[in-house]
């Protein structure tokens, strides 16, 4: 982490003429906005006794930028350790070379916010579907090739055709969830990484569009229900939508 004290924290960029949310501990005890042009930074400052980048410190980050979602202000936040040397180093070095970037992003991004989709294929039921649209594999199960006692390489070949055959409903069930998303304009697809994993997404959506959205995810989350379990995170800042 980094060992400063009394440099200028950023949170993040906002509208030129916003306002802080109220002040918290630590980082944000000296909430302040440093303005340039018609964006703004919004700006705390880092403990002069101690280094940056405790839980605490991570908590407040949180905090400030969420307080600024609720207030509906349009907002780029800026990841977690954020330091410049001071307000003019923010201007100087943060605001003034990416301006015009800046306000196409708040323009593009600044009016939504950022939720994570997961959804789990629930085990026992995805396997039983296998098994019954391919009665090759049921046999192979019934003879047991399943079982403990069965050799390591008929449980490891059984066990592989499962694995293919659920990979094969992977794709067609993810696109039926996105396509079930109505309200999101945008998402970021993450590699998979688990042979349950069906899905992990992250969504942007509009403010005006957040229950309409949470309640398109109720309505895909029952209509999945037994099958597969959906896992909603957010709303959050678009930390995965603004690039570098």
């Amino acid at each position: 982490m980094t060992d400063a004290g009394g440099y200028s924290y950023v949170f993040g960029i906002v509208p030129a003429g916003a306002t802080a949310p109220a002040a918290g501990d630590g980082i944000a005890s000296d909430l302040r906005l440093v303005p340039h042009g018609a964006l703004a930074a919004l700006v705390g400052t880092t403990p002069p006794d101690r280094r940056l980048g405790t839980a605490a410190d991570l908590l407040q980050h949180d905090r400030v930028l969420t307080a600024v979602l609720e207030q509906g202000t349009p907002l780029l936040p800026m990841r977690f350790g954020s330091v410049l040397a001071d307000d003019d180093a923010v201007v100087h070095e943060l605001l003034d070379p990416d301006a015009e970037r800046y306000a196409d992003l708040l323009d593009e991004l600044g009016d939504s916010v950022q939720y994570v989709v997961r959804a789990r294929y629930v085990e026992d039921a995805i396997v039983r579907e296998v098994l019954s649209s391919q009665p090759d594999l049921d046999r192979l199960r019934r003879a047991g090739h399943a079982r403990e006692q069965a050799s390591l390489t008929r449980r490891l070949a059984f066990g592989g055709r499962v694995v293919e055959a659920i990979e094969a409903r992977r794709a067609d069930d993810a696109q039926r969830l996105l396509d079930g998303m109505r309200e999101a304009t945008r998402t970021a697809v993450q590699a998979g990484g688990q042979p349950d994993q069906v899905l992990d997404v992250n969504v942007l959506v509009p403010r005006t569009r957040r229950e309409a959205f949470e309640q398109s995810l109720e309505d895909l989350a029952r209509d999945h229900a037994g099958r597969i379990t959906l896992r909603l995170t957010g709303p959050s800042p678009v930390y995965s939508f603004v690039g570098g």
